[in-house]
């Protein structure tokens, strides 16, 4: 350390200022400590003897002086950067008696360089560059950490790193430096990636409608990552940390242009891109659809498919097979054999080079004919039976449609059917039409039509039936009719139709069998069903000049004359007591087991066939005769009177009459069963005579006779 000499401070001496004060020594060990770039840390010994402060004195950029009483100082306000000569003089005393200074120099540390950006970035080089640091610098130390790393001193405020790696990742540490040794400020720090370079050996792969497969080799150097730019319809960008991928959602049968760019850091520094260019396959066309089929053609339609197409080919694989090319999205397909098999596979292609999308594929039947003499054969009431013959060329079945009441459609594969289910009584159009194929591609209709047989008539009765005439009612049958014909047999035999579901046939005989046949018809030629039978006689006329012949006590004979018509036997009944009913087959009878003295009602009925079907009945009415009056006695006889008593007959009497044979003779009637006879003459014989009555007309039994004399 140098030492200031005393001549600085002699004139003070001649003064007389300093002459009984001795002279401090110099301090000890002066140093520094932390250095900033504003301040500098000033340590020191103590000198030997007495020292009362230090006196410390800064040369450099600003100039100055201050006095402390410590053994260190940290100096302030200094310029960065900057070289200072530092003096510390020991005083002593009130009038700061000055020692030899010692003295130390240092710089300041530099201030940080500002502003440290990169400029161009390559593959192998990063420019940097960066504003002076306030204060001074002489020079920027540049250290490079990465691979490789290095460090280099540049006196410039920017400068080009080369000799790096392709895409890696470096930091960029920048530090000013003053004096010959390199005083080092603070660094200012920046990283960078290094461009990375192009990627190799990009290719395509799986090409479909939506997606494209890309690979690639990795570029020289690193890429942490790739950006895939799409450059079409729908343009898009996005990255991958593979080195291939499928790009997904793409417009089927489009153009695209491909870049693949390498990229690194977390901001993605990018390298050129690699570009290959593809069209997407085409989609496959929609609603491929058959229209008019004809039997040498067909006609076929499509909407475009999803994406681009710039034409379509057309193959048919059949007899004759054939492949051309169509811009339209339709067309008919000529020159083909009738109800033969084809395999139509339509094809979108794009560009130059006729790229495919997969075949849509549809199959058809060219139209058969029509078939030949189709005939109805058995028509039943719920059947008909239909034949043909085939048609020119193919067919692998029949369609038969029905077309009434109920319509259905059913399919054979013979030349014959028989349709069931039908409504019986209907009217039906049957159409055949050939078909092919298991899509049933139909040729022309051959129709026929008829009637199905009428069902048989439901519950046909009999209702009030007459002597001339019977009532018939029946139901309609099931299905159809449109008229009714009544067929009658018997005496006379008769045919008539009716449209309503009842009928009262006249001019029949009485009493006669007729079986009744009712037939339901359709159609203006009036198809038959069955017939529904009933039988049924004609009801007897009555009979006639029905008589009574002989009444006995308990039988009355009966007679008449048979009625007009015709009758089998005769039911005779008796109302009376006792009741009772028996037939006949005379045209007389005598009824028997009747109550004496009894009223009767008889009617005869004449009957027909084995139900006994019953005309009107004939009436007549008799009273059997009475019996015999019983235990006939004679009373009291007084000379002009006497007195008679009896038991009333077996049966009935509804009075009796006294017939008096004598002098005088009388005859009266009573209704009791005694009686005095008076007006007698006295010793008079009498013959008395009692018979017994019943009825208006005084029915008479036989009569019971006894003789008295009077007194």
């Amino acid at each position: 350390m140098p030492v200031i000499s005393t001549a600085y401070f002699k004139p003070l001496l001649h003064q007389g200022f300093l002459h009984h004060m001795p002279e401090p020594e110099i301090v000890k060990n002066l140093k520094t400590g932390l250095i900033n770039t504003t301040s500098m840390l000033l340590s020191w010994d103590p000198p030997a003897g007495n020292i009362s402060s230090y006196k410390i004195h800064i040369l450099g950029d600003a100039n100055s002086t201050y006095t402390v009483t410590t053994t260190s100082s940290t100096i302030q306000g200094l310029t960065p950067g900057n070289y200072y000569i530092l003096l510390v003089t020991a005083l002593v005393g009130e009038y700061n008696v000055k020692g030899n200074s010692s003295e130390i120099s240092a710089y300041t540390k530099p201030e940080i360089v500002k502003n440290l950006t990169t400029g161009l970035i390559n593959t192998t080089s990063i420019f940097l560059s960066w504003d002076p640091p306030a204060g001074n610098a002489s020079s920027y130390e540049i250290q490079i950490l990465g691979d490789p790393n290095s460090t280099y001193t540049v006196t410039t405020t920017s400068s080009t790193i080369q000799g790096l790696t392709p895409g890696n990742y470096y930091i960029l540490l920048v530090t000013a430096l003053v004096g010959e040794h390199n005083v080092r400020g603070d660094s200012s720090e920046i990283s960078a990636y290094t461009k990375p370079e192009i990627v190799k050996n990009l290719t395509t792969g799986l090409i479909n409608t939506t997606s494209i497969f890309l690979s690639w080799d990795p570029p020289a150097g690193n890429a942490s990552s790739y950006e895939i730019q799409i450059l079409g319809d729908p343009n898009s960008t996005y990255t991958v940390t593979t080195t291939s991928s499928t790009i997904q959602g793409l417009t089927p049968g489009n153009y695209y242009i491909l870049l693949v760019t390498s990229l690194v850091g977390e901001y993605n520094v990018r390298g050129n891109s690699s570009e290959i260019s593809a069209y997407t396959k085409p989609e496959i066309v929609k609603n491929l659809t058959t229209g008019l089929i004809n039997t040498t053609s067909i006609f076929l339609s499509w909407d475009p498919p999803a994406g681009n197409a710039s034409s379509y080919e057309i193959q048919i694989l059949g007899d004759p097979n054939s492949t051309y090319t169509v811009t339209t999205t339709s067309s008919t397909i000529q020159g083909l054999t009738p109800g033969n098999y084809y395999i139509l596979l339509v094809t979108s292609l794009v560009g130059e080079y006729n790229v495919r999308g997969n075949s849509s594929e549809i199959s058809a039947y060219t139209k058969p004919e029509i078939v030949k003499n189709l005939t109805t054969g058995l028509i039943n009431t719920t059947s008909i039976f239909l034949s043909w013959d085939p048609p020119a060329g193919n067919a692998s079945s029949y369609e038969i449609q029905i077309l009434g009441d109920p319509n259905s459609t059913y399919t054979v594969t013979t030349t014959s059917s028989t349709i069931q289910g039908l409504t019986p009584g209907n009217y039906y159009i049957l159409l055949v039409t050939s078909l092919v194929g298991e899509y049933n591609v139909r040729g022309n209709s051959s129709e026929i039509s008829a009637y199905t047989k009428p069902e048989i008539v439901k519950n046909l009765t009999t209702g009030l039936i007459n002597t001339t005439s019977i009532f018939l009612s029946w139901d309609p049958p099931a299905g159809n009719a449109s008229s009714y014909e009544i067929q009658i047999l018997g005496d006379p035999n008769s045919t008539y139709t009716v449209t309503t579901t009842s009928s009262t046939i006249q001019g029949l005989t009485p009493g006669n069998y007729y079986i009744l046949l009712v037939t339901a018809l359709v159609g203006e030629h009036n198809v038959r069903g069955d017939s529904s039978e009933i039988s049924a006689y004609t009801k007897p006329e009555i009979v006639k000049n029905l008589t009574t012949g002989l009444i006995n006590t308990t039988s009355i004979f009966l007679s008449w004359v048979p009625p007009a018509g015709n009758a089998s036997s005769y039911e005779i009944q008796i109302l009376g007591d006792p009741n009772s009913t028996y037939t006949v087959t005379t045209t007389s009878s005598t009824i028997q087991g009747l109550t004496p003295g009894n009223y009767y009602i008889l009617l005869v009925t004449a009957l027909v066939g084995e139900h006994n079907v019953r005309g009107d009945s004939s009436e007549i009415s008799a009273y059997t005769k009475p019996e015999i009056v019983k235990n006939l006695t004679t009373g009291l006889i007084n000379t002009t009177s006497i007195f008679l008593s009896w038991d009333p007959p077996a049966g009935n009497a509804s009075s009796y009459e006294i017939q008096i044979l004598g002098d005088p003779n009388s005859t009266y009637t009573v209704t009791t069963t005694s009686s005095t006879i008076q007006g007698l003459t006295p010793g008079n014989y009498y013959i008395l005579l009692f018979t017994a009555l019943v009825g208006e007309h005084n029915v008479r039994g036989d009569s019971s006779e006894i003789s008295a004399y009077t007194s």
